[in-house]
């Protein structure tokens, strides 16, 4: 992009919210929530599968900020948020915030799991989508090594939401521990 156009992009990244942009952040999922469970409940399955892809994404994006605590609320009420979506995502979502922090840590670094698929080719990328990053034989592009050493792993399915501690990082359940 030329400077000349970037200059002209307004550009608030991570900027301070007044409270009524912290109001309107907030509440940008709720609207999709309740047109799915309506849906839901009324049959109308597609447009609740689409509602839920919307509750999705814009659930993901209050997340990122809460990853950052720059939704401008002090640090024990943005957990909060992300407890209250983690149970609506279905997902632990301080679990993925450890690794979105480890991928601006070490960003397309050996360690970075997040970046881990901007190493793979479109086609692979495809094939495998989610699974791609799945951590259980193959973590950190590959290096069950650089897992141990960066003190965790992923389950198998893709997804941080049943990580455990244990006493030489972390490990899950459902993955033969010498696996992982």
């Amino acid at each position: 992009m030329s400077t000349a156009l970037q200059r002209t992009v307004p550009w608030r990244d991570l900027a301070r919210y007044n409270t009524w942009e912290i109001l309107k952040e907030l509440s940008l999922p709720l609207p999709w929530l309740a047109l799915e469970w309506f849906s839901i409940g009324q049959g109308w399955h597609a447009l609740g599968w689409l509602a839920a892809f919307y509750f999705f994404l814009t659930g993901l994006r209050v997340t990122h900020n809460a990853f950052h605590y720059a939704i401008g609320l002090p640090r024990r009420v943005t957990d909060g948020v992300m407890f209250c979506l983690s149970l609506l995502m279905l997902g632990s979502l301080h679990a993925v915030q450890v690794t979105h922090l480890r991928h601006h840590r070490f960003c397309l670094g050996e360690q970075d799991v997040e970046g881990s698929v901007a190493r793979q080719g479109l086609w692979e990328t495809l094939l495998k989508g989610r699974y791609s990053l799945c951590a259980c034989t193959s973590t950190h592009g590959g290096s069950p090594a650089a897992a141990k050493s960066a003190g965790f792993a992923q389950n198998c399915w893709g997804t941080q939401s049943s990580w455990v501690p244990s006493g030489d990082g972390w490990r899950i359940p459902s993955c033969k521990p010498t696996a992982c």
